[in-house]
């Protein structure tokens, strides 16, 4: 597992101690746009409305039905999906920056 050899590979060289952090900080902001502002827009003002529009106008062919819906369904769960998701790199990144740093790390240390 990567993970086992890191921390050593950090302490030793500057350098991959600032990629590590630089990629850390560039995946939180690239995930919070992308996945919590950009994703539940697309599916609450594109999606969402373009297929209510075809409902309520009963354009609708039979057999589509039931596809729409498993896309309305799980468009639904994966928006709510992304919203953890982003709540949860937002706290990492609020008890990174009130300078906070990994519980395992300071468990080990005490």
């Amino acid at each position: 597992h990567p993970q086992k050899g890191l921390p050593e590979l950090l302490t030793r060289s500057a350098l991959l101690n600032v990629l590590n952090e630089a990629s850390r900080i560039l995946f939180a902001l690239l995930f919070l746009v992308v996945r919590a502002v950009c994703f539940p827009y697309m599916v609450g003002l594109r999606l969402l409305p373009d297929v209510l529009a075809l409902w309520g106008a009963q354009r609708v062919p039979a057999g589509a039905v039931w596809p729409l819906g498993v896309i309305v369904s799980s468009s639904a769960g994966l928006t709510l999906l992304q919203l953890h998701w982003a709540a949860l790199i937002t706290r990492q990144v609020l008890k990174l920056l009130n300078g906070g740093g990994d519980d395992k790390k300071q468990a080990k240390a005490e």
